[in-house]
């Protein structure tokens, strides 16, 4: 059974910590950047900062999505550096999971 997509209420609520016009840090990364390195199926519930150190919490239809995830972001021109902290999945409700990356710095 597939993961059902957030609605679009869900949506709002999740993205009010963070618009998509909001600069994450310092750097010139906006949220804009992030959402580019989502494969579909994939949805964010929370994403924090610390530094350039980064951490996403979510849900994905499978982990075949996360790791899509994770090589977005690392062929990504503004992060780096994927690392799985946990993935879980349940009866076909998908999988739940917790990645960090870190910001590029210019010399990358």
């Amino acid at each position: 059974m597939p993961v059902a997509r957030p609605s679009p209420r869900e949506i709002r609520l999740m993205s009010r910590s963070c618009s998509a016009s909001d600069t994450v840090s310092a750097s010139s990364m906006s949220m804009t950047d992030v959402v580019r390195t989502l494969p579909d199926g994939v949805y964010l519930s929370r994403m924090s900062q610390a530094g350039r150190k980064l951490e996403f919490t979510g849900i994905a239809q499978s982990s075949t999505r996360v790791s899509a995830f994770m090589r977005n972001i690392d062929s990504s021109e503004v992060l780096a550096d994927p690392g799985l902290k946990v993935i879980e999945t349940g009866r076909g409700e998908g999988s739940s999971f917790s990645l960090s990356a870190s910001l590029r710095t210019s010399a990358e």
